[in-house]
């Protein structure tokens, strides 16, 4: 599916890359399908890069493909062509104008506009006679310029035509289009303005291209390009189409080379663009079996293959490979290894270099032994994870033959290495010499302070006192430095697993609380130690570094206040559950939205909640009313059996078929493992002590029904039918329809139950 997703979109990304205004299509056929997640800490910071048009994303190994977001500071407002109009016209128009001439005017503003330079009666538009542009065309009566503005006008919405539905090629007229090709071709042969006769073949080859006449397309590139001059916005597309058209033309190792030189030239702008449509220029990319093991690498290619045969220099050879490394048809190590043979102060060698390391930071193999993770139960490289040992050695070699563009980078790397094998020596000395040898401006010094206090929690033999007034200030710093930098997570992870190891689990949630991975007391909260959290947290004599774990703890002492009380009610311990809502506060008590006294025979949540209610309880008015009912239903008296008949509505109310099961549960789900969520014995009780104290019929026939709906219930939602089955589930049933058929009640039930209502005819 995704080699038949990515042929279809290939030829709308290779289309775009000869017209840059098309350039979103390209990224748009990037899909998910190219995505993969790695789960885990980075702990390398891309500050170290330094500030380069490259970064961030690039460095990523997560975002291989699609999201090619430029650094702002180095993104083009224009593409180039306008400023070389510019000095054409002796830098008398703004680019902002020349750029509205050529891409927001219309056809009949430029003809208007041609009018008015043949001094004829025109109809000029208030922003065309603003135009700086315009006016030097009129001032100079440039005809000629006028005139190719229009025929590129008229080219253009044959270059934009969008396609039709998702996948399909774009419809174009291609009659039209091959007028327009010939157009070009006589006027940029007559044409004596170098400047223009450039525009009209390119414009030429570009018809000839979207109309699918690759041979025509490449047969105008031959003829013009060469006379270009080399650094022109014109040579630049005058490659791209080019490219494209090898590329349609089967011709694929020399599109590749072209692509890949392109990209080399262009990367500062357009990094994305041009590594996508060198990918889609090869082959292997599309029909190449997935990587077996981290040892096996897509087919790659030799220097007589693959467009190396090009190259031209060992330069151009490493773009090839970094190109190759990065698009997956071939390994970043390999490929680094050529790299550095071949030009060894490449920048593009550090891409990979990052990306590998970041790779492998986030592999299985590391998942455990690095992050203690218990998900991953071998001992030994899985497929797909890279051998540390020897990645820093290669690291090693290359820091000791010199001649690298970033020494300081290759470093810390090698530290950062050394600190995932857990050689923290090695680590610490690495670090300092990178700190030595870095360019000033770059926070290499902050960024290693960072992983010496990591290798703090990994060299400490007991996370003790003095671990923490150590390790107090070192915490404090990356708060104020790196609030939201992965390695102050990661730090919480560590100390975490520490804690647990020590048998600490009050510190352990305090610190796990603050990583990534976080803590989650609500879903099953009665098998937390939520008393002894908020003994820990209330307790008087904390250290520093134990009342910043309380500032930092997720969950506020009123939510643990609350969470208990919810715990107790669960368990029918409604005094106690009083108690901890007292504790927690109004502002952690939200309001039941419907009566949870209120029942029916058919149970009707959106009805209660639709009804207003002056005083909505909440959950410990709710609690404090059970109090008192269940103690007046054991007092003799005229209210007794109502009070008990009121208790189990409440308990009814509280479970997941009620309308108030928020008081036991934080969301309605049919799968909750909760016994208690479900549990409709105690209602059942009350409902069948009501009974008893009352002498009603119609009173008794209602908490007849109702005990009847708790039997019914037992077991929750996923109970099966032979569970059910298993007992006698019609005590209550044939008790309504024995004693009680005459009762108005009885009427109400059959008329609304229909399942009642088939019993009581069977």
């Amino acid at each position: 599916m995704k080699n038949k997703f990515l042929k279809a979109c290939i030829i709308v990304s290779i289309s775009a890359s000869v017209f840059f205004c098309c350039w979103g299509i390209a990224k748009a056929c990037a899909s998910g399908d190219f995505d993969y997640e790695i789960a885990g800490y980075s702990l390398f910071s891309q500050e170290l890069i330094g500030r380069t048009p490259m970064s961030p994303f690039l460095f990523d190994p997560s975002q291989p493909y699609y999201q090619g977001l430029l650094d702002s500071s180095t993104a083009k407002t224009f593409s180039g062509n306008e400023a070389e109009w510019v000095a054409y016209m002796a830098k008398g128009p703004s680019e902002k104008d020349i750029y509205y001439l050529m891409s927001k005017s219309r056809l009949i503003d430029l003809e208007e506009l041609k009018k008015a330079v043949l001094k004829q009666t025109n109809h000029l538009s208030d922003t065309m006679q603003r135009n700086s542009g315009a006016k030097y065309l009129i001032l100079k009566g440039d005809l000629e310029s006028c005139n190719y503005l229009i025929f590129a006008k008229r080219c253009e919405p044959h270059a934009n035509a969008g396609g039709g539905e998702w996948g399909n090629l774009p419809v174009r007229d291609t009659l039209a289009m091959e007028k327009l090709v010939n157009e070009g071709k006589q006027y940029a042969k007559s044409q004596k303005n170098l400047f223009l006769r450039n525009r009209y073949a390119f414009q030429a080859a570009r018809m000839a291209h979207y109309r699918g006449d690759y041979t025509t397309c490449l047969e105008l590139c031959s003829l013009y390009e060469s006379a270009v001059p080399a650094d022109s916005y014109i040579s630049r597309r005058f490659q791209a189409l080019m490219a494209g058209a090898l590329k349609h033309a089967g011709q694929f190792e020399e599109a590749r080379y072209r692509f890949a030189m392109l990209f080399d030239k262009y990367y500062d702008e357009d990094f994305d663009f041009y590594y996508k449509n060198f990918a889609f220029s090869t082959p292997a990319y599309w029909n190449s079996e997935p990587r077996i093991s981290a040892n096996e690498a897509l087919p790659k290619y030799s220097d007589s293959l693959g467009g190396y045969q090009f190259c031209r220099n060992a330069h151009e050879k490493a773009v090839l490979h970094f190109l190759d490394a990065y698009s997956g048809t071939s390994l970043e190590i390999p490929a680094m290894k050529t790299m550095f043979k071949l030009e060894p102060g490449s920048e593009l060698i550090d891409i990979l270099l990052v990306r590998t390391l970041t790779e492998m930071e986030n592999s299985g193999y590391f998942a455990k032994h690095m992050y203690d993770y218990s998900g991953v139960t071998s001992d030994k490289p899985q497929p797909g994870d890279r051998d540390p040992k020897a990645f820093r050695a290669f690291v090693q070699d290359c820091l000791t033959k010199g001649k690298l563009k970033r020494k300081y980078l290759w470093e810390y790397v090698a530290g950062h290495l050394s600190y995932m094998m857990k050689d923290y020596t090695t680590a610490h000395q690495y670090f300092n010499t990178a700190i030595a040898d870095a360019p000033s401006g770059l926070a290499i010094a902050k960024q290693a302070r960072g992983m010496e206090l990591l290798m703090e929690v990994e060299l400490a033999k007991h996370l003790d006192a003095d671990f923490e007034a150590r390790e107090m200030a070192g915490i404090k710093w990356m708060k104020e430095n790196y609030p939201k930098d992965d390695r102050l997570s990661y730090l919480f992870w560590r100390m975490a697993q520490r804690y647990d190891k020590q048998g600490d689990t009050i510190k352990a949630l305090m610190c796990y609380s603050q990583s990534a991975r976080g803590i989650d007391l609500i879903t099953k909260a009665e098998t937390h130690p939520l008393a002894k959290l908020i003994n820990w947290i209330t307790r008087p004599g904390k250290s520093p570094f134990e009342e910043q774990l309380v500032l930092g703890f997720k969950y506020a002492l009123g939510q643990l206040h609350e969470l208990q009380g919810t715990v107790f009610l669960r368990q029918h311990r409604l005094t106690e559950a009083r108690d901890e809502f007292q504790m927690a506060g109004n502002g952690n008590l939200l309001p039941l939205p419907g009566d949870p006294f209120e029942i029916h025979i058919r149970d009707c949540h959106d009805c209660d909640f639709a009804e207003a209610h002056a005083h909505p309880y909440s959950k410990l008015t709710f609690v404090q009313r059970m109090i008192d009912l269940e103690k007046q239903s054991d007092e003799p008296g005229p209210d007794q059996a109502s009070a008990a008949f009121d208790a189990a509505n409440g308990y009814y109310n509280m479970s997941y078929y009620g309308n108030s099961w928020m008081t036991l549960a934080y969301q309605r789900s049919g799968y909750d493992t909760t016994e208690q969520y479900y549990d409709c014995s105690v209602a059942l009780y009350f409902y069948d002590k009501a009974r008893k104290l009352s002498s009603d019929a119609e009173f008794q026939a209602k908490c007849a029904y109702m005990a009847s709906k708790c039997q019914h219930n037992d077991g929750g939602p996923q109970a099966t039918a032979d569970e059910k089955r298993a007992q006698d589930y019609h005590i209550y049933d044939q008790m309504l329809k024995d004693q009680f058929s005459k009762t108005s009640y009885y009427k109400e039930v059959i008329g609304e139950c229909s399942y009642f209502r088939y019993f009581s005819n069977h």
